[in-house]
């Protein structure tokens, strides 16, 4: 009876909705939309507010910009010399530098364009990221003439070198460059923030004394971990007793060294600014 009844129903609904095609269409329409936003509102929410960043303490984490407010610049890339005059401030407990750039394979396989970065040995431990196998980078890989290595993404890994474990310790060829594979990221791993996307390859920043004290190359990102304890005010402090210690020539480079201080504190207290937000 009730199944005779159910039946009924459905045999009326349809022919409701034959004999009202564009209504239909519409209504079906407005639920597929309603339904479909809903779930890209509710991922992006799990994403962004629910799930945590894959990063140690990501809280403590921030991205350093220069800003020109004169020039109506507010995220302007750092250069070396940023980089090495902020290590002076002591609101950051860690800091490192990101190059990110586009790198050729070649090799007894065919030639591939890859998505890579160069990144300072601070980084992965900053973020609280290393390899699933191998090591991460050393200090001494920073500097130009240390031993020419790289680590690769587990995708790279398994795509083009079948996933074989003995490929750590073995060269392969990067821009035309026998490198020497140290590590293997896990999967999924890529950098936060504007960093982020399919990363490759990570190799060590090599930078010579001279690359390093260049001021006017605005191509390098800088992240940082906020110091423990360091509160808006302690930084804003911090910044500005470096700024007079800068001003008073005790910071090297000396030349700029006040001007570029300035800059830096306001660097920091908009970074300081994002996280307390």
């Amino acid at each position: 009876m009730y199944l005779d009844s159910w039946f009924g129903d459905v045999r009326f609904a349809c022919r409701a909705v034959a004999r009202r095609p564009a209504f239909t269409s519409l209504v079906v329409l407005t639920l597929a939309l309603g339904i479909g936003v809903n779930s890209a509102v509710f991922a992006l929410v799990d994403a962004v507010l629910l799930r945590p960043l894959p990063y140690r303490d990501p809280s403590r984490l921030a991205f350093v910009w220069q800003t020109l407010p004169e020039h109506n610049v507010f995220e302007l890339e750092a250069t070396p010399w940023d980089y090495d005059a902020w290590h002076q401030v002591n609101s950051f407990s860690q800091i490192g530098l990101v190059a990110t750039d586009a790198f050729t394979l070649t090799g007894s396989d065919n030639p591939e364009r890859v998505r890579g970065s160069r990144v300072t040995a601070s980084v992965m431990p900053l973020l609280g990221i290393g390899p699933q196998i191998g090591r991460a980078f050393t200090p001494a890989e920073d500097a130009s003439g240390a031993e020419r290595v790289v680590i690769l993404s587990d995708g790279l890994w398994r795509r083009r070198f079948g996933a074989d474990p003995s490929l750590l310790g073995r060269t392969i060829q990067v821009n035309g460059v026998p490198r020497t594979v140290v590590g293997v990221m896990p999967r999924g791993t890529s950098l936060p923030g504007p960093l982020a996307g399919d990363d490759e390859l990570w190799l060590p920043a090599e930078m010579s004394g001279e690359e390093r004290t260049n001021d006017t190359s605005h191509n390098y990102t800088v992240l940082a971990r906020l110091a423990d304890g360091t509160t808006l005010r302690y930084g804003m402090g911090l910044s500005i007793a470096a700024m007079g210690v800068a001003a008073a020539g005790h910071l090297e480079p000396v030349a700029g060294a006040l001007f570029q201080e300035l800059i830096d504190l306001a660097v920091i207290l908009n970074a300081l600014r994002a996280l307390r937000d």
